[in-house]
């Protein structure tokens, strides 16, 4: 639910740190575990997802899929 709003709304159009994104579901009232937003993030990060998964800084950060 609340990752799929996120990426319709485009917040994924830049590099997002996952604390960014645990935040952000936050304020959209999406009160998920770590493991709740990480599990979906890992698949939608996937080869055939929508999201792409790089490391920067030593941090894991995911943007749209071109």
């Amino acid at each position: 639910g609340g990752l799929r709003l996120l990426i319709s709304k485009g917040f994924f159009d830049s590099r997002r740190k996952f604390l960014e994104v645990e935040m952000e579901l936050n304020k959209l009232g999406y009160h998920y575990s770590k493991q709740a937003i990480q599990t979906p993030l890992n698949r939608f990060s996937a080869q055939s997802g929508p999201l792409v998964g790089l490391r920067q800084e030593g941090h894991k950060v995911y943007v749209k899929r071109k």
